[in-house]
């Protein structure tokens, strides 16, 4: 049955972004997904921070990187002068040195967490562009979609696409899962896991005019799901409607959804 958490949206006057998620009891014991939502990221204004972290084995990996991993990320941004290319590497190497931390903390703990982050932020030097960055570790799915077309920002990291990676690494593939347990190559934590799994993301960065953006980006969802976003009045009529459809599709995991309206823009 379809009972999901109250939707949480922020919004300012470029974009509106909404937030839902879903225990889905009847399968899942526990919610083990955490998520993010920050305006204004880094100190500049118009800017935001979205993220999911899909826990497994436990919620302590989903939970501290969502309330540590924004703010290791804001400061690539924090320069001017900084290109998307450096941007993009300097989020790669800001992943892979926070999982390093966050193994520490995690100390006997095995959980572990995909992550999904996307971060929009305007121009520095032109006012009608802005830029999204969207870095993932695992399965969840990031889609822009325009009002006609949508593309994938985001890459699977699994057994079927990256078994040379955990070969190189010294685990073993059974049953399409690294070495039979886990079924992402790409992960934070899994302390027992560790030396077999990736912590750098995949970075996608799409640049647009903001007098002519982009409909939504979607976070941890499939492309049949965007005519959903498409057919929904604001963001937070969109995530509530992608959870509903996940249940109704006969999802068994635990489920969270971000929807990133850019129907708000108004010059700064």
């Amino acid at each position: 049955m379809f009972s999901s958490n109250p939707v949480t949206t922020i919004n300012n006057s470029i974009f509106s972004s909404s937030v839902c998620s879903e225990s889905n009891k009847f399968y899942r014991r526990s919610m083990e997904d955490s998520h993010s939502l920050l305006l204004d990221f880094a100190d500049i204004l118009g800017s935001g921070y979205f993220a999911i972290f899909d826990g497994h084995a436990g919620k302590k990996a989903a939970k501290l990187a969502s309330t540590m991993l924004g703010t290791l990320l804001d400061q690539p941004f924090k320069c001017d002068s900084h290109s998307p290319d450096q941007i993009s590497s300097a989020i790669s190497s800001i992943f892979v040195s926070f999982n390093e931390e966050l193994c520490t903390s995690l100390l006997d703990d095995n959980s572990g967490c995909t992550a999904l982050v996307a971060i929009f932020c305007p121009d520095q030097t032109n006012d009608d562009i802005g830029h999204i960055y969207v870095a993932n570790l695992g399965d969840s799915l990031g889609i822009l979609s325009t009002n006609h077309t949508y593309r994938l920002l985001s890459a699977p990291h699994n057994c079927s696409t990256e078994s040379s990676l955990v070969h190189e690494r010294g685990g073993f593939v059974y049953g399409s899962r690294v070495n039979g347990i886990l079924a992402v190559t790409r992960a934070f934590g899994n302390i027992h896991l560790k030396p077999y799994l990736s912590a750098s993301p995949s970075v996608f960065h799409e640049s647009f005019s903001l007098s002519n953006p982009p409909h939504s980006l979607v976070l941890a969802c499939d492309g049949e799901a965007v005519k959903v976003v498409m057919a929904s009045s604001s963001s937070a009529e969109a995530v509530e409607s992608l959870v509903k459809y996940a249940v109704d599709n006969n999802s068994t995991d635990n489920i969270t959804c971000i929807v990133v309206s850019f129907n708000n823009y108004k010059a700064l």
